[in-house]
Formats: structure tokens, sequence, C-alpha cells
């Protein structure tokens, strides 16, 4: 008798934010509507690492940043995934406090695929969704 190792097929989203409350709330609202593996990171230099790693191999179907990112900020981020032929194609989603919404057409110059006002409870995240659902089929 073989063992069969059964491989996750689930698509990876990955959500990249200091506040471990908005990780928490979007890991919720995403889970609630989505079949995803959800990967998390607390700064952008973390997110950076991992994608040099492994997601040439295994990307995640769509990124979701804060822009305001700790040790390597969203621009940066953005920066590094724009110019890396392999891991351009994932879209990132940007979310952001209100305040960088004036420098809007800069984040999607350097690749952000939407920007959308951070949300300040579970309830809120009707944008976030919408937005992930261009890349993802919803739950049924």
């Amino acid at each position: 008798m073989t063992d069969k190792i059964e491989l996750d097929k689930k698509p990876t989203i990955v959500i990249a934010d200091s506040d471990a409350i908005a990780r928490f709330y979007l890991r919720q609202a995403i889970e609630t509507s989505f079949q995803v593996n959800i990967e998390e990171h607390r700064n952008g230099s973390s997110l950076i690492e991992q994608a040099r790693r492994g997601y040439a191999f295994t990307p995640p179907k769509v990124i979701i940043i804060d822009l305001n990112l700790p040790l390597a900020p969203a621009l940066e981020v953005l920066s590094f995934f724009s110019q890396h032929e392999l891991l351009s194609p994932i879209p990132i989603i940007v979310i952001t406090t209100g305040e960088a919404l004036d420098s809007k057409q800069t984040i999607l110059r350097y690749g952000a695929k939407k920007i959308i006002q951070k949300p300040t409870g579970l309830e809120n995240y009707t944008d976030i969704i919408s937005a992930v659902s261009m890349y993802l089929k919803p739950k049924e």
C-alpha cells in the first residue's frame, strides 16, 4: 500500500501589516469569503525575504499590504516585486489610513493594483473582499 500525499490546493493570500488586530480582522473577513491559506507578515522585510525563497515556485494569488509597513515600507515592497519577472504578475492591494490617498498615483505607478482605505472594524472590509474577488472565486 502506498501513501498518498495530499497537497493543499487552496490558493494563498498574503497579508502584511504591523498591526496584529488589523491582520486578525482581515484574516476573518477573507476566511469568511474565500477558501484560502493565509500567510501573515508583520513587516515588509519578512515579506520580501519569503518572496525570495519561494514565491517563484508557489506564488500567492493576492498580496494585501499596509502602506506603512516597518523595515520595508510598501513602496519598497512594490518596487521589489515589480523588478522580478516571476513576481510582478502577483496582484498587490495596498491598504492605507487615508493620508496616503493623496499619493495614489505614485503607489499605482510602483505596481499596486488597488488602493483601499484601511477599514476600522470587521464589518467595513467589503471593499477589500470585493478587490480580492477580482482574483479569486468566493466561497459557495
